[in-house]
C-alpha cells in the first residue's frame, strides 16, 4: 500500500505515546494500548493481494524493512558500551574489549542486543514474529477454504421450474462466500494464538525473544484486517467526542487498577483485547482530528514525521534520555547519583525534556539515514 499520511499521523501519536510513557508520565494509561497500537497498523496495512498467498514473503519484507536499520543502531550501543561504563550510565557492566564489542553487534544479527540501550528495542522481534504469524494464518485461512472450492456441477446449474439462480449466478456468488470463509478461518487460527499467548501469560510463562507476546497480538492484526477489509468507511465513525468518551474510559480503567505491560507479562487477559482496540480507537479520532482541520496542519505534520521516524524514535529516545541524565550531571550538578544509571530515566523533573529531544534527535538521525540511503542508491 502507499504511505497514507493518516497512517503517519497515527503511528506518530503512538510513538510519542511510548516515549512519554517511558518517561513515567501517565505510563499507566499509555501501557494500556501503546504497544498494541503498533500492531493493530501492522494488520490494518497489510497488502492481501500481495501476500495471501505468499506468508514467507510477508515475512521477509517485515525483516528487510527493520533489519538494516535495526543493525546501525545496535552496532551504535555496542560501539559506546565502554563510554556507558565509564560514565555511569551502566552499573555493574565489564568494560570490553574488542571481540566483546564485535560480539554484541554480530549478536544483534538475530534480533538479540544484549546491550542496555537496546531497551524498547524488545519491541522488534516480537513485531516481526506476530506479523508472520498473522501472514500465516491468512495464508491457512485461504488454503482451508479453498478446499471446499468446487466449480459449479451439471447440478448447480440445471435449469429446474423452482430454482431462480443461474450457473452465472452460482459462480459470482461463491468467491464471496469463499472470502468471507477464508476470513473467518483466519480469525480460528488468530484467536487460537491469542488464547496460547493469554494462557503463557497467565502462567508466568515466558518465551526466548518475548515470544509470549507475539502469539498475544495475532489477533489484534485480524481484527485490524477486518476492519480494513470490511469497514473502508471507517472514519466516519472517528470523531472528537468519541476520542475524549474512549479517554475516559481508559483513564477509569487504570485508575482501578488495570494495568498492561506485555514484556513482563502482566496482562489482564481478554481486557487485553478490550483496551487494545479503545486505545487504538482513541488514537484513530485523534489522528482524524488533526487530519481534518487546517489550523491544526503543522501538528498533523509534525506528528507525520515522526510517523515515518517511528523506527528510529523506538530505538534511540532511552539512549537519548541517559545522554541528558548524563548532561545534567556533569554540568548542574557535577556528580554522578544513582540515577545517572537508572532506565529509561533518572530525573523525572526532567521530563519535558526528555519527550522533547527523545523524539526530535531521532527524527534528525533517522533523516541523516535516508539521506545517506538516498546518496548511495
Amino acid at each position: 500500500m502507499n504511505r497514507s499520511p493518516y497512517w503517519d499521523i497515527v503511528k506518530g501519536i503512538g510513538i510519542l505515546a511510548i516515549v512519554i510513557g517511558h518517561t513515567g508520565l501517565a505510563h499507566r494509561f499509555l501501557y494500556l494500548f501503546h504497544v498494541a497500537l503498533f500492531f493493530f497498523i501492522t494488520g490494518f496495512l497489510y497488502n492481501e493481494k500481495k501476500y495471501a498467498g505468499n506468508p514467507w514473503g510477508y515475512f521477509a519484507a517485515r525483516v528487510r524493512g527493520v533489519w538494516p536499520r535495526y543493525m546501525v543502531y545496535t552496532a551504535f550501543f555496542a560501539l559506546i558500551h565502554n563510554f556507558c561504563v565509564t560514565h555511569g550510565i551502566y552499573r555493574d557492566q565489564p568494560i570490553y574489549s574488542l571481540p566483546q564489542i564485535l560480539g554484541s553487534i554480530f549478536t544483534s544479527v538475530t534480533f538479540q542486543c544484549p546491550e542496555p540501550l537496546h531497551g524498547a528495542l524488545w519491541f522488534v522481534p516480537v513485531w516481526i514474529t506476530s506479523a508472520a504469524l498473522f501472514g500465516g494464518c491468512v495464508w491457512a485461512g485461504n488454503a482451508l477454504s479453498a478446499k471446499f472450492n468446487r466449480a459449479p456441477s451439471a447440478k448447480d446449474c440445471a435449469p429446474a421450474k423452482d430454482r431462480t439462480e443461474t450457473c452465472s449466478d452460482f459462480a459470482a456468488e461463491k468467491p464471496a462466500k469463499l472470502r468471507r470463509c477464508a476470513s473467518l478461518s483466519a480469525g480460528i487460527f488468530a484467536m487460537f494464538f491469542g488464547l496460547l499467548g493469554l494462557l503463557l501469560a497467565a502462567g508466568a510463562v515466558t518465551l526466548p525473544l518475548n515470544m509470549h507476546a507475539a502469539a498475544l497480538a495475532v489477533p489484534l492484526y485480524w481484527m485490524a484486517w477486518m476492519v480494513q477489509k470490511y469497514r473502508p468507511d471507517y472514519r466516519k465513525f472517528m470523531f472528537l467526542p468519541g476520542w475524549i468518551v474512549s479517554g475516559v474510559f481508559l483513564e477509569i480503567m487504570q485508575r482501578i487498577g488495570c494495568r498492561v505491560n506485555v514484556a513482563v507479562l502482566n496482562i489482564p487477559g481478554v481486557l487485553y483485547y478490550l483496551f487494545s482496540l479503545v486505545g487504538a480507537y482513541h488514537v484513530l479520532s485523534l489522528a482524524d482530528f488533526l487530519e481534518k482541520h487546517r489550523f491544526l496542519r503543522p501538528l498533523s505534520n509534525m506528528m507525520a514525521t515522526f510517523g515515518k521516524y517511528s523506527f528510529d524514535i523506538m530505538a534511540l529516545h532511552f539512549a537519548v534520555f541517559k545522554m541528558i541524565d548524563l548532561l545534567y550531571c556533569r554540568l548542574i550538578l557535577h556528580a554522578s547519583p544513582d540515577g545517572l544509571s537508572s532506565l529509561p530515566v533518572g530525573f523525572r523533573f526532567l521530563t519535558p525534556v526528555y519527550i522533547v529531544a527523545g523524539v526530535l534527535i531521532p527524527t534528525l538521525s533517522g533523516t541523516v539515514l535516508d539521506q545517506i540511503k538516498r546518496k548511495y542508491h
